[in-house]
């Protein structure tokens, strides 16, 4: 774990807030392959995963090269929920990885992680709908096929 995500693992939500505005909408290649309108909520809990929810927000995709950042959940039916704890959300993105670095930690850490170091997923459409819009593409490319079913 970086030092970084080590030490500021009791950020106040402003502070928090900051660091998920300062990565996610930055990074548009998290979300390629996948089709415009695709959306992503994030739960964000401390100290684990069924600690108290710190930080809730939504990443849509709007444009190729374009990724838009909302507070709170999604006003339409997300793709998939996300759930992090706080250290885990931290570590992904202190040190600004791209979208094959980030998605290689991501997997390590589902693999490895536990307790204040955690992460989960929903998948909250059909397969078939989220082929449809690009998840198979996205999921060969990032190394999730299991996680998808396939």
């Amino acid at each position: 774990m970086s030092k970084e995500a080590k030490s500021n693992h009791s950020l106040t939500p402003g502070e928090l807030l900051k660091k998920i505005r300062d990565y996610y909408p930055h990074h548009p290649d998290l979300m390629m392959n996948l089709s415009v309108g695709a959306i992503w909520e994030y739960h964000v809990r401390s100290p684990t995963l069924e600690g108290y929810e710190r930080i809730i927000f939504h990443l849509k995709k709007i444009a190729d090269d374009r990724l838009e950042l909302g507070g709170g959940s999604a006003s339409e039916t997300p793709d998939l929920i996300l759930y992090f704890t706080e250290e885990a959300l931290l570590e992904l993105i202190s040190p600004m990885p791209d979208a094959e670095t980030y998605y290689a930690n991501y997997s390590k850490i589902m693999k490895e992680g536990s307790g204040k170091r955690d992460l989960d997923y929903k998948l909250n459409k059909s397969k078939m709908a989220l082929w449809r819009v690009g998840y198979r593409e996205w999921a060969k490319r990032f190394s999730f096929m299991d996680q998808m079913g396939e």
